[in-house]
């Protein structure tokens, strides 16, 4: 089996309006990295660091289910700093999340997402409380982050045991929380 890494910085990562994501699974950093035209921008799993980033301008194509940022499992990921922007605000189209929990294929564990401005989605934040497939979510941390009001439904759902998602989570336009 291959490993590695990847560190990217001050750069872009463009999809061509065609690749399922730009850029996923283990071990990478993205520092100012600036992802866009990709149905999904970044599949994290397992030991990822993705700060001060931008992910845009996400590509809708019949049956595309977009997320700026998605996990399906893993450990060990910080998504800081970043601007994750599912909306697409010629077309008026939310996409699907900013960030979403899809069904796991593993557990997922020690996910701290901090500091974000996250936009757009059906729900900006799906968490995966009930997508689990009976694998264990524990260490979820949602904390300082501010929203935006293109959702389609709401600013967050899914949330349930091992999602932590606190009162530092706040409205862009009043400072309010969340939740």
């Amino acid at each position: 089996m291959a490993s590695g890494s990847l560190v990217m910085t001050h750069s872009e990562i463009d999809g061509l309006g065609q690749a399922p994501q730009c850029i996923g699974f283990n071990n990478f950093t993205l520092r100012a990295v600036n992802i866009h035209s990709c149905v999904d921008g970044i599949k994290f799993a397992s030991n990822d660091v993705v700060e001060n980033s931008y992910v845009h301008g996400l590509s809708r194509g019949d049956g595309t289910h977009n997320d700026a940022m998605q996990t399906l499992g893993g450990d060990n990921d910080v998504i800081r700093g970043n601007t994750l922007d599912a909306y697409n605000a010629a077309t008026g189209d939310p996409m699907n999340a900013a960030i979403q929990t899809g069904h796991l294929v593993e557990a997922l564990r020690n996910v701290v997402v901090d500091g974000n401005y996250l936009d757009g989605g059906n729900y900006t934040v799906n968490a995966g409380a009930t997508s689990t497939n009976g694998y264990p979510i524990s260490g979820y941390v949602f904390t300082n982050n501010v929203f935006g009001h293109h959702a389609r439904y709401g600013a967050v759902a899914e949330l349930g045991s091992g999602i932590t998602f606190d009162s530092s989570n706040v409205w862009v336009d009043t400072g309010l929380r969340v939740r």
